[in-house]
């Protein structure tokens, strides 16, 4: 039974995230999104799972997937820490603080000054769970490239964390073997360059409210 619930769902999931593809009047991202976010460089999307790190944080690992359907790639975009709740399909501006909720676990994409396993930068990783056990450590500030008012799906951002002046990143040098075969080490570094730039693929995107 709760293999068959466990399909129904992630049937649901995939079927919502094709409409919102081909649904083109969604231009904004907004708070209350599930997205998936990828890698400029690599075309990884941005990627976690209960499968702890073996060293540093020890909490789940964050990771760059290549498989473009994996459910375990969506993020819920939510305010900052200790912010008050915002109504689904306010619009996220450029500049906004936001935290990302993994949707399959419930914990925060976080980071800090733990070293990473494979690059020797700084480790990222989701932790707490939902607003729960959430912290500063949680947030992280969109920055557009584009030169937007608002964070348009698709548009280059990178992502800051304003507690340690660090962005996240991540490079096809550094990829790992086992359990996770393939995928690619996500960290976070003070370096702006190309390997620090995302943007937006599928997810559930709601309308933005006027």
């Amino acid at each position: 039974m709760k293999y068959t619930v466990l399909f129904l769902l992630t049937a649901w999931w995939f079927v919502q995230l094709v409409l919102c593809e081909v649904k083109m009047g969604v231009k904004e991202v907004s708070y209350g999104s599930s997205i998936k976010l990828a890698h400029t460089e690599t075309g990884y999307r941005l990627h976690s799972h209960d499968v702890k790190y073996g060293t540093g944080s020890r909490e789940n690992s964050v990771t760059g997937n290549k498989y473009a359907h994996d459910p375990n790639s969506l993020w819920l975009v939510k305010p900052k820490f200790g912010a008050s709740a915002l109504e689904q399909g306010t619009p996220v501006k450029c500049g906004d603080t936001i935290r990302l909720e993994h949707i399959q676990t419930g914990c925060n994409l976080h980071t800090h000054t733990v070293r990473s396993p494979l690059s020797s930068q700084w480790e990222v990783c989701a932790d707490g769970y939902r607003d729960d056990v959430s912290d500063p450590g949680d947030d992280f500030k969109v920055e557009c490239l584009e030169g937007s008012d608002h964070w348009l799906r698709g548009e280059q951002i990178r992502l800051k964390h304003p507690t340690t002046g660090l962005y996240i990143g991540s490079s096809a040098k550094y990829a790992y073997g086992a359990p996770v075969q393939g995928q690619l080490e996500i960290f976070s570094t003070r370096d702006k360059s190309q390997g620090t730039i995302w943007h937006t693929k599928e997810g559930l995107y709601f309308p933005v409210h006027s």
